[in-house]
């Protein structure tokens, strides 16, 4: 079963001012282009490091669950 990353957020770090704004996966997904809360900077997020953050944010999920499955059995 896959579990939905959707609503996971990330935290990226602007470049002009290395604010951390955070995003969910689902909104990223639709658009990588985000600006900056704190200084206004408009920029996109890198695709290669936006995979990185998915596949961190599933297997994060992936090992919960099995945990909570461990831990009833």
């Amino acid at each position: 079963m896959k579990l939905d990353t959707s609503g996971v957020q990330l935290q990226i770090p602007c470049p002009n001012c290395q604010q951390k704004i955070s995003e969910t996966i689902g909104r990223l997904k639709d658009d990588l282009n985000v600006t900056c809360t704190s200084c206004g900077t408009a920029f996109a997020v890198n695709s290669t490091e936006f995979d990185k953050g998915v596949e961190a944010a599933e297997k994060m999920l992936a090992d919960f669950g099995r945990s909570l499955k461990n831990s009833f059995k």
